[in-house]
């Protein structure tokens, strides 16, 4: 129910969810600035072994910003005309903090305590080449790799008797081929033309009336 991170050091820091109840820490012009200068710095900056270190779904560079520090902790003692009189180390550190798209942040710190840490000379570009190291670890997490498409079925093999004849192939079930119809040409329609009307023969008498003036 909590996240406990960086324990016994300077960094150390426990989340634990606060319920349903939803507080805006950041007005949003002021989060738009802090995320373009971080982008910056990974484009152009201190962190700009990150760009393009990681990928979506797509293969597409997603937008990384971050923030680097390095911190060189020391107690100096001055005397008189800014004399240094003595130095006694405390620690060294190498820090980024990171987003990397829209859902995912961090933090990467080096971190060497004691005055053993006066033997080390690194920055947080240290920090930022681990986060680009744990790209292998870290990527699949971001953006999952699509599903590999499934594999064809495997061929049937051959069974060799044992006397050494011939190998005898299972015989594989293969639909029946169903001829596609042929659509049949129509036969062309033949218009009847109406008989014409019976019309009786005229008679010896009708054709003399026909001939003689009235």
């Amino acid at each position: 129910e909590k996240l406990h991170f960086a324990p016994a050091t300077p960094f150390e820091t426990v989340l634990m969810p606060a319920g349903e109840k939803v507080e805006r820490v950041l007005d949003p012009a002021i989060a738009r600035v802090a995320r373009a200068a971080m982008t910056e710095v990974v484009e152009n900056g201190t962190a700009r072994r990150l760009r393009g270190a990681y990928v979506d779904e797509e293969g597409k560079p997603l937008i990384i910003g971050g923030k680097t520090g390095t911190g060189d902790h020391r107690y100096d003692e001055y005397g008189a005309g800014h004399r240094l009189i003595s130095s006694r180390v405390v620690n060294r550190t190498g820090t980024i903090v990171f987003f990397i798209g829209d859902k995912f942040f961090g933090t990467v710190t080096a971190h060497v305590a004691g005055e053993e840490a006066g033997n080390y000379k690194f920055t947080s570009a240290l920090s930022a080449q681990v986060l680009k190291s744990l790209a292998p670890v870290l990527q699949p997490m971001i953006a999952p790799p699509k599903p590999p498409e499934p594999a064809p079925p495997p061929a049937e093999t051959p069974v060799v008797p044992a006397d050494g004849a011939a190998p005898v192939v299972p015989a594989v079930e293969t639909p029946p081929v169903v001829a596609p119809e042929v659509p049949q040409p129509e036969k062309p329609k033949v218009k009847m033309r109406p008989k014409p009307a019976y019309v009786p023969p005229a008679s010896n008498e009708d054709l003399m009336m026909d001939i003689l003036p009235q």
